[in-house]
């Protein structure tokens, strides 16, 4: 059963969690997270107005040994999806993800992958933000 929690913990959402559980043919969009090295961000501490904080100023760039290992790790997770789904996972540069669709059978199978750290729920946004996708919510 630890198993179970462990995977099911990686479902960023209650829909992909219930999706999963009731086990449908309904497909569905998600963001697959890869388990790769964290990025670190450079901080800047700030006075203003007389409260103290922290501004992000950059992200540190990988080390050699980082970037090659975190290109593996992309290029094994792309293989597996394509392998699992049958098509070319879209992959975000910036927010270091795939994009696809997916049935829940699916859903379960990666997120019980060892090379993947989280899958979110790939929703539209308010009809304030117009038709847009939501892509990412902040992982670094």
């Amino acid at each position: 059963m630890e198993n179970q929690n462990s995977f099911m913990e990686k479902l960023r959402h209650t829909e992909l969690r219930r999706l999963v559980e009731e086990g449908s043919n309904e497909e569905i969009s998600v963001i697959i997270q890869p388990n790769l090295p964290e990025r670190r961000i450079k901080i800047k501490k700030s006075f203003q107005r007389g409260i103290n904080f922290n501004r992000p100023v950059d992200i540190e760039p990988l080390s050699s040994k980082e970037q090659e290992d975190a290109e593996k790790q992309i290029n094994e997770v792309s293989n597996f999806l394509e392998k699992l789904l049958g098509s070319s996972p879209h992959w975000l540069d910036s927010a270091r993800s795939f994009v696809v669709n997916v049935t829940p059978k699916q859903l379960r199978e990666i997120a019980q992958s060892p090379i993947i750290k989280a899958v979110w729920l790939n929703r539209k946004l308010s009809k304030n933000f117009g038709s847009s996708y939501l892509t990412m919510e902040v992982l670094v």
